[in-house]
């Protein structure tokens, strides 16, 4: 269950003492553990420290945050934010870079530098660099101060200390000491967190919260990867009505649409916790309230509404013969999240458009490509349960019956297997007549339907027929509907077929449909 409480007696004692205090009064906050290396961070780290030899500099230079975490919890990260204290990042990438060429190191990319950017709480410089095919975000330490009506800080250089308690919780606020190989736990709670798998803010969590709301979809995003529990004051943050007021009006659209994409399909994200912590914690009006101008809906009742059909799609996932890979499981997943806005449009420019197109692409800021995804399971699903439904019977279709199958398969494209998906998850009252109509596809040769080119295009047709304009595409429509009833058919009983039909039938508007074949 999301947002669960610590069960430590001693870690909500912990809690109750700042960070700040804790930090100074423990007799400990350098702890000697074993952290495992790849061989290539052996030899980066040691690389940076004969460059601080060769150099003669006292700079301590620490990795910091996912990729200590990731370390003790074994896992593997492909990118490291160093933090050094005694310059700017930029200045310490140049020198490391210096010191790696002359020592003949290939792999050494050229230093870029992110420039200071106040708006996008770039205040001080990071220098990025590739070394020894490690991607390397360089910062000084920093301290961040913030605004009240504002998510982005004011950032300048800092402590360690300082560094620490500004990171969003405790398990990303450790340090490894390069120059030591020691983890520093300077909140003094980081590493028993990690322990008991427990979400907390470094610093009081409803201000953090306030400050910074995007932490509070944060936290799901991390509970659902590292399958972490919240914290009780964490929990009780998360509850109150004013992170959720913060996080409707401070958080851009851009960033939420991010947090959201990297709870669905990540590849270790647990989606079915991130969406019931979202619902919760109240959060799916906040993500999801950016609608266009149409009567709101109960947002309550479409937030459970979500969790429901999420369920259905986890239950489908478990049931035998169901083959769908991770990909597929995740776009059915989020779909299902947005399902109960389905059948909602809106009219732009004297057209109606898709509710859920306004969500994804203006309210998530995310790409077309998976508005029309979704949209491409969801508004195929309720055609193919008619189609299922209409016809559900044993045996072989009629014939009408297998031309209207051929065109929702066309319609479908290859991911059709993924609409049948969808439509068990929506319509799980019709799973009989859908696996009925789905075996009859599988034992046809039309599931390879897709994969079909024209045996006669349009030129051949042109040319065979002497038609043109409309008449060429009601005959290469003829000519689909035969190969869906006699799929195995060559060009020789294709253009067979069509001089029959040609001389039996007059000209025909286009878009017209043949109920019953005239050979």
């Amino acid at each position: 269950m999301s947002g669960k409480h610590s069960s430590s007696s001693t870690a909500d004692a912990d809690a109750d003492m700042s960070p700040t205090k804790r930090a100074r009064t423990a007799a400990e906050v350098t702890k000697k553990m074993l952290v495992r290396l790849t061989p290539v961070e052996i030899t980066l780290f040691g690389t940076i420290r004969d460059a601080l030899d060769h150099y003669k500099l006292g700079t301590t230079v620490r990795a910091a945050g996912g990729w200590v975490r990731d370390k003790l919890l074994g896992k593997e990260s492909k990118d490291i934010d160093l933090t050094v204290d005694d310059m700017n990042g930029v200045a310490f990438a140049r020198k490391l870079q210096s010191f790696a060429r002359q020592q003949k190191h290939q792999r050494c990319s050229n230093v870029g530098v992110i420039k200071a950017n106040p708006d996008q709480s770039k205040h001080l410089e990071t220098a990025t660099l590739k070394l020894f095919g490690i991607d390397l975000d360089v910062n000084s330490l920093r301290t961040e101060v913030y605004e009240a009506n504002s998510r982005i800080p004011s950032i300048t250089q800092g402590t360690a200390l300082d560094d620490a308690l500004r990171r969003d919780f405790t398990i990303n606020s450790l340090f490894y000491n390069v120059n030591t190989g020691d983890v520093e736990d300077l909140t003094c709670q980081g590493l028993e967190d990690l322990h008991t798998r427990t979400l907390r803010t470094p610093v009081e969590p409803l201000q953090t919260l306030l400050d910074d709301p995007l932490r509070a979809l944060r936290a799901i995003r991390f509970m659902g990867r590292l399958r972490f529990r919240f914290a009780p004051k964490l929990h009780e943050a998360m509850l109150n009505s004013s992170t959720r007021m913060h996080l409707a009006e401070k958080v851009s659209r851009e960033r939420v649409g991010i947090e959201l994409h990297k709870m669905f399909f990540d590849e270790h994200s647990d989606a079915e916790e991130c969406a019931r912590a979202i619902v919760q914690y109240k959060f799916y009006s906040p993500i999801c309230l950016r609608l266009p101008a149409v009567s709101p809906p109960d947002l309550d009742k479409c937030a459970q509404q979500a969790l429901d059909t999420m369920a259905l799609a986890a239950k489908h996932f478990k049931e035998p013969n169901v083959s769908l890979d991770i990909p597929a499981r995740r776009l059915l997943l989020f779909s299902s999240f947005l399902s109960p806005f389905a059948d909602m449009t809106y009219v732009e420019k004297g057209k109606d458009v898709p509710v859920i197109r306004y969500i994804i692409m203006e309210g998530l800021k995310l790409p077309n490509d998976l508005f029309k995804r979704v949209f491409h399971l969801l508004s195929n699903a309720p055609q193919l349960r008619m189609l299922a439904t209409a016809h559900y019977r044993p045996g072989r279709p009629t014939a009408h019956h297998v031309i209207s199958i051929g065109k929702l398969l066309r319609q479908m494209g290859p991911d059709w297997r993924h609409v049948f998906a969808m439509c068990h998850i929506l319509y799980p009252e019709s799973a009989s007549a859908l696996r009925c109509l789905k075996n009859w596809i599988d034992s046809s040769e039309i599931k390879k339907l897709h994969k079909w080119t024209p045996l006669l295009n349009g030129n051949d047709i042109k040319e065979k027929f002497g038609v043109t304009g409309p008449q060429v595409g009601e005959l290469l429509e003829r000519q689909f509907e035969w190969r869906v009833l006699y799929p195995l058919s060559n060009v020789d009983e294709v253009t067979e077929f069509l001089t029959r039909y040609v001389q039996n039938n007059p000209p025909v508007s286009p878009g017209s449909s043949c109920d019953a074949m005239q050979v």
